[in-house]
């Protein structure tokens, strides 16, 4: 049985004092073994126990431990436990997906090398990774689809609840006071099947060639079956019907908003006539509404682009096939012909997407801008966020005057101690702040009266609304935020790309914690600056850089696809007991459930 003694002498071998910080040895009655913290990659620093049989087991752990704490970010390593609940889980390293032991860990270099020349080396077993990335692509497509469609469906609901809604004080303004049914529309919702018996008589036979002697010119045919199987996706007939049709229920969702708008400004009036008839101020505003329109040939158009794209098969490499049709998606496919035709070497990190690229690129829009715009999205990424998602709550924020602001507002949980700081402090401070950049930013508002002020900061969104057409992220993304309604969610959302800052105030388990995949093209509002309000008798406000990149997502612009399991991770905390020369965990306490769940985010075309 192993031993406290000796277990100390394997982990100060390891490097570990066994006295300060993590790893502790853990002593619980005849148990021994090692508490150790990490940091998951979507759950944030947790704290574990592993229980060990004998020394050498232990010894084997500390020196995985060793090697991840200094290594494992740079060298792109994680650590995954089978059970997120459990306190003595399954603990395993991965890189790329794949389980690593110690040995690989110190040798990862020379064993990323030899997976890259045993690739390059053979071209079967380059065509099966390349026909790995195809699936994958694939099912990135499918997904991509049914998400839309799904959105165009839940775009429907909406519609039909606006109508009903707009019905409701159309009755009210005529005083009919009784309660009725009313009229169903009917919504004709577009459903997606999913072909899976040719998708999955691909799979089967890819299966079996690879595990029998199966010649390289078999894995060709395969391969351009599956290239066709992807093409047929993204000319689905019923994806094509849902972009038409979204268009439709984009213009007649706005023109119902203005009615709507329209009726609750009638509605709040002090005195007013019932009248019965309305259609002529309805007229006025179907005409006065600008409509999208697409093309009449915009499906034929549509069709030609995708066979364009995948017609290059016979110009390009076949081992360049995923990474073309991923590029080609957002880039002119006949450019990248002189790209892709020539065989490229793979790299075993070529489909990670960093913050940093994302930001770079949002770098780069956000200059394009003007200072006036930017000066507006560095509001917006400040703490004046809470009271423009207040103002975007009310739908006719544009034509209230500012008292009207101010009196719907002041209902708000919240709404005085935000503009104590927002409003009062930011107007005491402003005489004595000499820096220019601060003046201008927060010379957008005007700070003559409360009411004064927020009609000035609803210019301010109302102008911001239309910036975010003019910035998108170029490609998928993972972020972290989180939400106390998973079914009501905020009208602006602001998203992480690092889970510290969404988990380290605190944590509660009547939130839920959403790990957000971002998709390409998404418009986000986004600034890489922000107004800090000076506090705890500090007397300056500061403009400066953002200490966590983040981004801004309206959710009108959005689809969320909420179709997941929550995820159920526990936190636990060690007691720790202070010896003169080492220190154990005695006991491993519970705290609480926090729960996780993982959705993605669309653009609504």
């Amino acid at each position: 049985m192993l031993e406290s003694r000796k277990a100390i002498e394997i982990l100060k071998e390891g490097g570990f004092d066994s006295l300060t910080s993590y790893p502790l040895i853990y002593h619980r009655k005849n148990k021994v073994g090692l508490t150790y913290t990490f940091n998951s990659v979507n759950y944030g620093n947790l704290e574990r126990v592993k229980i060990f049989k004998n020394e050498d087991d232990l010894r084997y752990f500390v020196k995985e431990i060793a090697w991840y704490r200094k290594n494992g970010e740079e060298k792109n390593v994680q650590v995954v436990l089978d059970d997120y609940t459990a306190m003595d889980p399954v603990v395993v390293f991965k890189h790329n997906g794949q389980e690593i032991d110690y040995d690989k860990m110190v040798n990862i270099d020379k064993y990323e090398e030899e997976t890259l020349k045993e690739l390059e080396s053979s071209d079967v077993k380059r065509i099966i990774f390349e026909i790995e990335r195809l699936f994958g692509y694939y099912d990135e497509r499918q997904e991509a689809v049914i998400n839309y469609i799904d959105g165009v469906n839940k775009s429907l609901d909406v519609l039909y609840n606006s109508y009903k809604l707009l019905q409701k004080r159309i009755d009210l303004y005529n005083g009919f006071k009784e309660e009725r049914e009313y009229t169903a529309i009917k919504l004709n919702k577009l459903k997606f099947n999913k072909d899976k018996d040719k998708l999955n008589a691909i799979k089967d036979q890819f299966n079996y060639m690879k595990v029998n002697d199966t010649p390289y010119e078999e894995y060709q045919k395969l391969l351009k079956n599956l290239w066709s199987l992807c093409m047929d996706i993204e000319l689905n007939d019923i994806y094509i019907k849902a972009m038409k049709r979204q268009n439709e229920i984009v213009n007649e969702q706005n023109v119902v908003n203005k009615k709507l708008n329209f009726m609750e400004r009638e509605l709040n009036r002090k005195k007013f006539k019932f009248i019965k008839n309305i259609r002529k101020n309805f007229a006025k505003i179907e005409k006065s509404c600008e409509y999208t329109e697409l093309d009449e040939h915009y499906d034929d158009v549509y069709r030609n682009q995708v066979i364009d794209r995948y017609k290059k098969f016979q110009e390009i490499n076949i081992f360049n096939a995923t990474a073309y049709l991923k590029e080609s998606l957002t880039n002119n496919s006949a450019g990248l012909i002189t790209k892709y035709k020539e065989r490229l070497e793979i790299s075993l990190d070529s489909e990670q997407v960093t913050e940093n690229i994302i930001i770079e690129d949002l770098d780069k829009k956000l200059n394009a801008l003007s200072q006036e715009d930017k000066d507006k999205l560095t509001l917006l990424n400040s703490e004046y966020l809470e009271l423009f998602k207040m103002l975007l709550n009310l739908d006719d924020f544009r034509v209230k005057s500012g008292e009207e602001l101010l009196q719907s507002l002041s209902k708000n949980e919240g709404f005085n101690a935000l503009m104590t700081r927002c409003y009062t402090l930011v107007n005491e401070l402003m005489p004595f702040n000499e820096d220019e950049n601060v003046l201008r930013v927060l010379g957008n508002l005007n700070f003559a009266s409360q009411g004064i002020f927020l009609y000035s900061l609803a210019k301010v969104l109302d102008d911001i609304l239309n910036i975010n057409t003019k910035l998108d992220i170029k490609d998928n993304i993972v972020t972290y935020y989180r939400t106390l309604n998973i079914d009501n969610q905020d009208k602006l959302i602001q998203v992480y790309f690092n889970n510290e800052r969404v988990l380290s105030d605190y944590k509660s388990e009547s939130l839920r914690y959403v790990i957000a995949t971002l998709k390409k093209g998404l418009k986000v509002f986004y600034s890489n600056k922000t107004i800090v309000i000076p506090k705890n008798g500090e007397t300056e406000i500061k403009y400066i850089n953002n200490e966590y990149n983040s981004l801004i997502l309206l959710n009108n612009d959005i689809v969320i696809d909420k179709n997941s399991q929550e995820a159920v991770v526990t936190n636990y905390r060690g007691n720790i007991v202070r010896e003169a020369n080492y220190s154990f965990v005695d006991e491993l306490k519970k705290e609480l459930d926090f729960i996780f769940v993982e959705w993605e985010i669309t653009p609504k075309m």
